[in-house]
């Protein structure tokens, strides 16, 4: 089969000096651009943002590093092994520390963007007009995962980073291999086996090695024939096992069906555009212009080196892998999120699109010398819509960090019995009931039991310098007084012997706990006043 890319030479010997230091010092410029954003981004991280969400009982075990706190950390998330290294680790690291937490966030996010880089230079090697570009897609694609619109969100917590670390780097690192594998037993089987070992570290990415082959079919011609058929049944049988296994496995974090998975689907994927858009308000037109300018005319430059009708394939089979993977989140109950704690679900949607930007990179590049127009345009526009990114980066990053400054606000406030570490008589069959009182917050503080329950057991260490108070959370006691939140929508009733709480539109009671006292404490003030039953907040 003729390959048009035969006729596509790169100037080597004929290319003058100058040319060639041009070239070099443009290489070096863009090796840089992906570490110049990540420190733009990331370099205030550990002042401003803390803990979140989860982070308030998955970072706070009161004996990090220890076996005991390994085997807790399996329990709770015993069908994803392979994250419970990284989890128990980033206890030890943190140790409690919000800052040290946020180092190690940062870090992740730069390790995840690498790990991008090289599955878009590996796919941009696939084909051999491409392989000169392959340094550039790495680059670029890194780059445009450091500022995606939704990663601020996925790395800004470290239970966050804990649904990507360690699933996203296997993941690339095996599709890598398994792009290069044909003739490689040895590649083809390391390949599976991280490949194994991503999936039973979250599950975001099953199957998503199929369309990612298929493309690089797609993009070097393959005839049926040719398509890697031996890679392929090797990467479903290794999925649809990590399938069963998380199905079978008793405990854990299991991926249960959804019965209004498809209108989850579709009321999600239907407003991705909007998402996206919110999530870059502060400049969404001037991205959208970048988009609709990078995209044609990277896809002119792939099709010089390849042909449209390869090009239009190979964006088909990337929207199909996004769309698979919304209807696993769906499936499973989640929508399509691109801000705060719930935008881990757009990893799959950040990782194509960095790699569709990083290849269209690597076509750029590689046609420079043959359709300069067409290259300076993606150029231009790519630069201009990752410095917009950024800036909208910085946006999102201020609302975790507001987050942040009112929790702790907030922390400071709670009255010096709590804090103390002197237990009270009775303290343990006491409901304590944190009433916001507060602005809303683009980023919710500490509200689930287990959230506002480590809170105040992290402000009461930074006093006392005692942990025990997460012991309940890890071991499902009922040593320490029981907390919760009333926020805004959610009922709250105490009947003088049970405290109950759910959603003010269906009523349904989401969280209990019977109680011979219920104190109140209003998170502006720092005083506890004891409240006899019966007694409602919420709602009115």
């Amino acid at each position: 089969m003729h390959d048009k890319t035969s006729d596509i030479g790169v100037p080597a010997e004929g290319m003058s000096k100058a040319a060639f230091d041009v070239a070099r010092a443009a290489r070096l410029c863009i090796v840089l651009v992906p570490l110049v954003l990540w420190i733009w981004l990331c370099r205030d991280w550990p002042a401003r943002l803390g803990f979140y969400s989860d982070d308030w009982t998955v970072m706070l075990h009161p004996f990090v590093g220890t076996a005991e706190a390994f085997r807790d950390i399996l329990r709770m998330v015993a069908t994803r092994p392979v994250s419970v290294p990284y989890i128990w680790l980033a206890q030890a690291i943190a140790d409690w520390s919000p800052a040290r937490s946020q180092i190690l966030n940062a870090a992740m996010l730069l390790v995840s963007a690498a790990s991008v880089g090289l599955l878009a230079a590996a796919l941009s090697s696939a084909v051999d007009r491409l392989r000169g570009g392959a340094l550039v897609a790495a680059c670029v694609a890194g780059a445009t995962f450091v500022v995606f619109p939704s990663n601020v969100g996925t790395f800004a917590w470290a239970t966050g980073v804990s649904t990507v670390i360690p699933a996203l780097p296997l993941f690339c690192l095996a599709v890598s291999l398994l792009l290069h594998s044909q003739g490689s037993w040895r590649r083809l089987l390391l390949g599976l086996l991280l490949a194994l070992l991503s999936h039973l570290s979250y599950e975001a990415f099953y199957f998503q090695e199929i369309p990612l082959l298929l493309i690089a079919a797609a993009l070097r011609g393959n005839t049926i024939r040719q398509i890697p058929w031996r890679t392929l049944v090797g990467a479903l049988l290794v999925n649809v096992a990590c399938l069963a296994f998380n199905r079978l496995t008793p405990g854990g974090v299991q991926k249960s069906f959804h019965w209004d998975f498809f209108h989850s689907f579709v009321g999600s994927y239907s407003h991705i555009l909007a998402a996206l858009g919110h999530a870059t308000r502060e400049h969404r037109l001037l991205i959208a212009g970048t988009v609709l300018v990078a995209g044609p005319s990277g896809a002119v430059c792939v099709a010089r080196i390849v042909s449209a009708s390869r090009v239009g394939l190979t964006f088909l089979l990337m929207a199909g892998g996004i769309v698979a993977s919304g209807l696993l989140y769906a499936s499973a109950g989640y929508g399509l999120v691109a801000e705060g704690v719930m935008a881990r679900t757009c990893i799959v949607v950040a990782t194509y699109y960095c790699i569709a930007a990083g290849v269209l990179a690597a076509a750029a590049w590689s046609t420079a010398d043959r359709s300069p127009l067409t290259a300076i345009a993606f150029c231009l526009a790519a630069a201009t819509g990752l410095v917009a990114l950024e800036a909208t980066a910085r946006a999102r990053t201020g609302e975790w960090a507001e987050n942040w400054s009112y929790e702790l606000a907030r922390l400071s406030r709670l009255p010096a019995t709590v804090t103390s570490g002197d237990k009270l008589a009775g303290a343990d069959q006491h409901v304590y009931v944190a009433v916001e009182d507060g602005p809303p917050l683009a980023i919710a503080a500490a509200a689930a039991p287990w959230e506002i329950t480590g809170a105040i057991a992290w402000a009461s260490y930074m006093i006392t310098n005692t942990r025990s108070l997460t012991s309940d959370l890890w071991k499902g006691g009922n040593t320490a007084p029981r907390w919760f939140a009333a926020t805004s929508g959610w009922f709250n009733r105490w009947n003088g012997q049970l405290f109950e709480q759910g959603f003010c539109d269906s009523g349904t009671v989401i969280y209990s706990a019977s109680a011979s006292e219920l104190w109140i404490w209003k998170t502006s003030a720092s005083t506890l006043s004891k409240v006899d039953g019966p007694w409602e907040y919420g709602c009115q």
